[in-house]
């Protein structure tokens, strides 16, 4: 199982299930999506879309119970770039959150700064652009990281 496949189960999900559609917004060829989702559903060994001919249906209930847990580890897969390059620009790596990593920094993708109950997200102002808000990705309720460890 890799995460490409996984993306492109997301993919067809979201384009409601119809493989053309996700292989457009993917940037790659329909059998190619087809194959990849053929080739995760043989090796987990249960059928996750319901096909009628060459037409998607639905999400069969493992296929639902997947996309679930796929969702989540790209979720985590995106958090791990996102630590790796707020280490490279020095800024600290963890987020303060009750939140799990992925929820949270999907909340600040979202710009949503009600995700946590009790606390709020700063937004940047080094003055920089003036007029133009750069959304700051720490938490102003715990303080994290540290302002020593910057």
């Amino acid at each position: 199982m890799t995460l490409k496949q996984l993306r492109f189960l997301r993919e067809v999900a979201r384009q409601s299930l119809n493989i053309s559609s996700a292989a457009v917004a993917l940037h790659t060829s329909q059998p190619g999506v087809s194959r990849q989702l053929q080739e995760l559903e043989r090796e987990l060994g249960v059928e996750l879309l319901v096909r009628r001919k060459n037409r998607v249906l639905a999400l069969t209930e493992a296929g639902e119970a997947v996309l679930l847990s796929a969702r989540r580890m790209l979720d985590e897969a995106d958090n791990i770039r996102l630590v790796a390059e707020d280490l490279r620009n020095e800024r600290g790596g963890r987020r303060g959150c009750e939140r799990n990593d992925a929820e949270h920094d999907a909340a600040v993708r979202r710009r949503d700064v009600r995700h946590c109950q009790g606390h709020e997200h700063r937004k940047a102002d080094d003055g920089a652009d003036a007029g133009q808000d750069e959304f700051e990705p720490r938490c102003a309720w715990r303080n994290w990281p540290p302002q020593d460890e910057q």
